[in-house]
């Protein structure tokens, strides 16, 4: 909770004086609070913590993990400031993934990060392509035995993010971004049949 409260709050700029008025604040005298407005306080922030992070839409840990996922790879650690060279890190057994991809996103995205990583104890492959204004992550991950999108096709959106998720074969694929719902759906089924292909072969 810690550090999903951190990361949340991290891009936020502070008000001027802010420190100064805290302690000045802590320096005086502590007052005795009522138990209704502590109660109400805890109650508030506890909704903070735990409604920033919850899916629109009912979503298993499947959507969760590949958000956070997105988040601490693409957002976080913002990979555009990498040189060139230093984009692809895929190995040899899934060449040829990244200019799939590259075919199907729109023209003006680019490839600026394509990586093997984890989160919460899963492995993705993950690929990162913007234009600047926008980014568009494309996750893979194997599906562990029972794990199932139940719906086949799954769409999902937290704070500005839009997430659509399907099951490929032994594999849920993803793609998370900052654009509309209905843009970032279709590239996902744009790429799913040659994706599903590639998948078998690899």
């Amino acid at each position: 909770m810690h550090r999903r409260l951190r990361d949340a709050v991290r891009g936020i700029t502070v008000p001027t004086g802010l420190e100064q008025r805290v302690r000045d604040r802590l320096r005086q005298p502590k007052q005795p609070q009522p138990r209704k407005l502590f109660l109400m306080a805890l109650a508030a922030v506890l909704a903070l913590c735990f409604g920033v992070f919850r899916l629109r839409y009912p979503g298993s840990g499947l959507l969760r993990t590949a958000f956070d996922d997105h988040l601490h790879c693409a957002v976080i650690n913002h990979p555009a400031s990498r040189v060139a060279g230093d984009v692809n890190r895929l190995p040899d057994r899934l060449n040829g993934l990244t200019g799939l991809l590259q075919q199907q996103v729109p023209a003006e995205f680019t490839l600026i990060l394509a990586h093997e990583c984890r989160e919460r104890g899963r492995s993705f492959v993950h690929l990162t392509f913007g234009d600047g204004r926008h980014l568009l992550s494309v996750l893979i991950t194997r599906r562990e035995r029972g794990e199932s999108l139940v719906h086949g096709t799954r769409q999902a959106t937290r704070d500005h993010f839009q997430l659509a998720a399907l099951e490929s074969g032994e594999f849920v694929v993803y793609t998370i971004s900052d654009l509309p719902a209905r843009a970032n759906a279709d590239i996902l089924a744009a790429f799913a049949p040659g994706l599903r292909a590639f998948l078998d072969r690899a």
